[in-house]
């Protein structure tokens, strides 16, 4: 198992058994009905919470999930950037979906009896739940995964599988609380006292797809970014000295405006189509260009 894993680079993982997070399940579905009371939960969101920690895989039920931190930050890319160091490189959906697949497969002819799934991001489970829960990560005050190698500047992929595989945890920290990334958030989405207010994320307003309003527009022109944010994670000490990743290439340092705006929904799909920002569209782009007038 550790062999194939480390044969795609991959040095932070975790491996958890489903029957020992049952208590944490039941107290994290809580948290998440409590969030969709409060109207925090975002349009983004899986809507089903049923599906969020439903744990099986073609009606059988899972034992295990190995749970895989891609780091995508490299010496390469740029936090002056209009667009976030996350959506710099290729898509991670693509990448990191790859790698997790290559996993599977030569799993599969290990463990020729058992089934496997994975999901990076766009599957229904909740995969912050699970990084955090086996030590993989710990939660900031900026409500990012912060791992201890790599900070917070990476992804989270799962492989759920109805195989019992030995439980590897790594321990758990915790953010030492600065404040840094409330004091110099754009949309004042972060405090002490009610968590992250997704809805005023900087971030998230660049994805959004109907109209903003003024104060949403405000915060557009204070983060300076066409696409993402990155201002908790560079304010972050727990961001400082981390590793570096070796494998992203193809980085995008910047998106310019006269590159885009001529072309075609049909263009933009072929030329930016494996790129992370690409997935709202061009016209959502040259709105935000619009809006904090680079």
């Amino acid at each position: 198992m550790i062999d194939i894993i480390n044969q795609e680079n991959i040095d932070q993982y975790t491996i958890i058994n489903v029957n020992s997070i049952k208590d944490s399940l039941d107290k994290f579905s809580f948290y998440l009905e409590e969030r969709k009371l409060l109207g925090v939960q975002l349009d983004l969101e899986e809507q089903n919470l049923g599906s969020r920690l439903k744990l099986d895989i073609n009606n059988k039920p899972a034992s295990s999930i190995i749970c895989i931190f891609f780091p995508y930050l490299t010496e390469s890319h740029s936090f002056d950037s209009n667009i976030s160091v996350s959506a710099q490189g290729i898509d991670y959906h693509i990448w990191a979906k790859d790698k997790l697949k290559r996993i599977v497969q030569k799993l599969q002819i290990k463990y020729p009896n058992s089934t496997f799934s994975i999901q990076v991001d766009n599957g229904p489970l909740n995969e912050r739940f699970f990084a955090l829960e086996s030590g993989l990560g710990y939660k900031g005050i900026n409500n990012m995964v912060i791992n201890e190698v790599y900070g917070s500047y990476g992804f989270i992929g799962l492989i759920v599988t109805d195989l019992v595989l030995k439980e590897k945890r790594l321990p758990k920290k915790n953010c030492i609380n600065c404040g840094k990334c409330i004091e110099y958030c754009p949309g004042k989405a972060l405090n002490y006292k009610n968590g992250f207010i997704g809805q005023r994320c900087a971030s998230y307003l660049t994805q959004k797809k109907t109209e903003l309003s003024d104060s949403e527009i405000a915060i557009l022109k204070k983060s300076n970014k066409v696409y993402g944010c990155d201002i908790c994670q560079i304010v972050c000490p727990h961001n400082r000295d981390i590793k570096k990743s070796q494998e992203i290439d193809d980085v995008m340092k910047r998106l310019n405006l006269n590159d885009i705006a001529s072309l075609s929904n049909k263009e933009f799909k072929k030329n930016y189509g494996n790129r992370a920002f690409a997935w709202r569209g061009k016209n959502i782009l040259v709105r935000n260009f619009n809006i904090i007038g680079d």
